[in-house]
């Protein structure tokens, strides 16, 4: 509620959530410069995906991210919902699909919006890390108008960020982990640099691992030009208005709009020779080695910058309807439109005919300084834009259908209908160094009913019966069953449990998007065998798309049990089981194992020839299973000196097997990469006439590290600590200071990738102080 989203010291609804321990595995957020979809945040609960996640906004849908994660998963974008503008978030923590639909197969978040509000209030708060960057602003206004029939709330939302580099942080200050952790760490400089490497390459394109180099000048490191935590700027508002047009009839709309710019900066173009099709002139008056017309370039073009990416979203929703009561039946009916449009706008690229053409004409000089007439002649810029619609109609009417017993049974009954929509258009040269790009149209409508029926079996046994049927203009039709039963033996002990199917329709990007061309680690199987060459390389991939695809399903299983002894203590332990079928995947390393010849290139006519490039598509291949446990414990107890209350919450995975394919064997990731097995946090409040005070610690257990060098490293375990204190003694208003990572914590090292650490899991920003001051009027 409102009062847990002041005490949390988060800026964003993603921080918030960023701190439910259900929300697990791979957690998206605007820090990940390399993301397909960036300067976005989504929610991951049980580490099913974010697009296993259903987000819901008061009940309703909203449009997803215009850019889908991994060129397929959709999602909705926590960061285009202003936190201002939240009076509470509830979280339906197992599969749902026979009540809301299609994506709700870990679990509902409902985003509640503020409405019936009276009065006005404003705030403002700054913030700064130790270390004196990644500041923050933010400013809110909320104003309510209310009469005898009607009322009107308005929201405003202002944030800005300001970003780092990975240099700027001493566990992420080179890429040549090395350095710091000689026995685990990887060196991941690269074998290009300015002034240019080079080699002979005697007329073909080999293998790097067994090339001769002619000449070395260095190695590339990223990090001094990479950022860490990304430059940006968010503007949202939410205008809400209820009308009561009668005492059985309701008029209401809600408007939310936001804006958010992310700038990120990435290492500059790289130019791999032949690899990146541009070809060195022998005759070049650059050339070091005259006599050599084979010359292969390694050469980072550091003098043209990092590469800069600008993304900008602007969303609305739309929701307007009708709510009433008709013969002690409640009935509401609404139409919603939601719409999501990014634009990415990127500087300092280059394209590999530009460039061949300057080489051509004996420009620049990659063994030396160029002219900013020669930079400025290669250098390019890239363009894209995205659009996602979301919009329908939909009606429910509830009430009681007989008596029971034990009471009234209850019945809910509804319709919906829903149009979305995708295109996604690169506004790009189609041979852009180092950058891929997807291209897609596609829209689909689904049409669904449902029921929901609640029975007092006895006077201490309910149970709930649901059941929703949906039909895609796509995949086809599918139904959804969910059955659930709560037990109150004694006053103080509530017994639950519920089963039921969920499923998940293939995405607009699987179903219509263009060939994507992404790359991969991988193990060429034939030359391993051939030759013993078996280290997993990076490894271009073309996947297509799949029209042809259905629906991802999961069947789910949950039981849960409530010891409330006193009104002060409560214990609830949850137990959680996801089995999932038919998830969509791609399976590169399968194909290179068939080394189909239509479906491998390699560079040369021999089946151990290297490998330029595979294709592949997407299918219903995958299988899931995961199950764990929740366990909460709160305690509230009153002193001479205050209030006191301590909650504890924690989530721990018991497995999270997958296969790719069903022939395959169940591999097991809980506790491995991206997959931590225990997750808590503990918080502690204090309350005492005009003062409170918060501690609270987050913890996340060790994991496998994943890398292609040594695999036996372990991510270390990682505690950080937060306080905030609130003072609200001056007349209508309230005073807040806090400090978020008090200890000021690194994030544990991790030797998967150039960073130094995981960004899906830890946050590098370190310990961060900020105030706030908030005034009622």
């Amino acid at each position: 509620d409102r009062e847990a989203i002041e005490q949390s010291g988060a800026s964003s609804l993603n921080q918030l959530l960023s701190k439910l321990t259900l929300n697990d595995g791979y957690m998206l957020n605007e820090n990940h410069a390399q993301s397909t979809t960036p300067g976005s945040a989504g929610i991951n609960l049980r580490g099913l995906g974010q697009e296993a996640t259903l987000v819901l906004i008061n009940g309703r849908r909203m449009s997803n991210y215009p850019y889908a994660l991994n060129n397929s998963d959709t999602f909705v974008d926590l960061n285009s919902i202003p936190l201002a503008a939240v009076e509470r978030v509830e979280v339906l923590k197992d599969g749902a699909s026979a009540i809301y639909g299609s994506d709700a197969l870990a679990g509902v978040v409902n985003i509640i919006l503020r409405q019936d509000y009276d009065g006005a209030e404003v705030s403002a708060s700054y913030g700064v890390s130790s270390e004196g960057d990644a500041d923050e602003t933010r400013i809110n206004f909320v104003k309510g108008i209310s009469s005898d029939k009607s009322n009107i709330t308005f929201v405003f939302d202002y944030f800005k960020r300001e970003p780092f580099l990975l240099s700027d942080r001493s566990f992420s200050k080179t890429g040549d982990q090395t350095i710091a952790h000689p026995v685990s760490g990887v060196d991941y400089t690269q074998n290009d640099f300015h002034p240019s490497n080079y080699y002979d390459t005697g007329g073909t394109i080999t293998d790097f691992s067994t090339i001769t180099y002619l000449g070395i000048n260095g190695f590339f490191d990223p990090n001094p030009w990479v950022t860490a935590v990304p430059e940006s700027e968010r503007v949202g508002g939410l205008f809400s208005y209820k009308l009561d047009i009668s005492t059985d009839l309701t008029f209401f709309a809600d408007l939310l709009v936001s804006q958010q710019t992310t700038e990120y900066k990435a290492a500059p173009t790289s130019v791999w020779g032949e690899f990146d099709g541009v070809t060195f002139p022998g005759a070049h008056p650059t050339n070091p080695e005259l006599t050599d017309p084979d010359l292969f370039l390694l050469w980072r073009m550091t003098e043209l910058g990092s590469r800069t990416d600008e993304i900008t979203t602007d969303t609305y929703r739309l929701v307007a309807g009708f709510e009433g009561v008709h013969n002690d039946w409640d009935w509401e009916t609404g139409i919603h439109q939601a719409k999501s449009k990014s634009t990415l706008s990127g500087s300092n690229y280059v394209s590999a005919s530009t460039l061949q053409a300057a080489f051509d004409n004996y420009l620049l000089n990659p063994f030396g300084t160029s002219s900013q007439a020669d930079l400025d002649f290669i250098r390019t810029g890239i363009g894209r834009t995205a659009e996602t619609l979301s919009q329908g109609i939909d009606a429910k009417i509830s009430g009681e259908i007989g008596q029971m017993d034990a009471g009234p049974m209850m019945l809910a009954v509804g319709g919906s209908y829903l149009n979305e929509e995708l295109e996604d258009t690169p506004d790009l040269e189609p041979d852009i160094l180092g950058q891929g790009s997807t291209e897609g149209k596609g829209d689909r409508n689904s049409t669904a009913v449902f029921a929901e029926l609640n029975l007092p079996l006895q006077e201490n046994i309910e149970m709930q019966l649901a059941l929703r049927a949906e039909n895609y203009s796509d995949f086809g039709s599918t139904v959804n069953p969910k059955a659930a039963i709560k037990y109150k033996p004694t006053s103080t002990v509530m017994l639950r449990a519920s089963v039921g199917t969920a499923f998940r329709a293939p995405s607009l990007s699987e179903l219509h998007q263009s060939d994507t061309s992404v790359t991969a680690f991988l193990v060429d199987t034939a030359r391993c065998n051939a030759i013993a060459d078996c280290d997993p390389k990076q490894t271009a991939v073309i996947v297509s798309s799949n029209p042809n695809l259905d629906a991802e399903e999961s069947t789910s299983y949950y039981l849960g049990a409530l010891f409330e002894p006193t009104k002060q203590f409560s214990v609830g332990l949850d137990y959680w089981n996801y089995d999932q079928k038919n998830i969509v995947a791609i399976n590169t390393q399968d194909v290179i194992d068939i080394n189909d010849s239509s479906n491998v290139i390699r560079s040369g006519p021999n089946p151990t020839d290297p490998i330029l490039g595979v294709f592949d598509q997407y299918t219903n291949s995958a299988n899931r299973k995961t199950d764990g446990v929740d366990l909460e414990l709160r305690y509230r107890w009153d002193t001479s000196v205050g209030k006191f209350e301590i909650r504890s919450v924690t989530t721990k995975v018991f497995g999270f097997k997958e296969r790719v394919r069903a022939t395959d064997a169940y591999i097991d990731y809980a506790g491995k990469f991206q997959h931590p097995d225990l997750r808590s946090s503990l918080s502690l409040n204090w309350n005492r006439a005009d003062y409170a005070a918060v501690i609270s610690t987050n913890y996340i257990a060790s994991y496998e590290d994943s890398n292609y060098d040594n695999d036996s490293h372990t991510v270390d375990s990682y505690q950080t600590y937060d306080g905030q204190f609130i003072y609200s003694g001056f007349e209508n208003m309230n005073l807040t200071a806090g400090i978020n990572n008090i200890l000021d914590e690194d994030p544990p090292f991790s030797n998967s990738s150039y960073t130094g650490y995981d960004s899906a899991t830890h946050n590098p920003t370190g310990r961060f102080y900020y105030v706030r001051l908030n005034h009622q009027f």
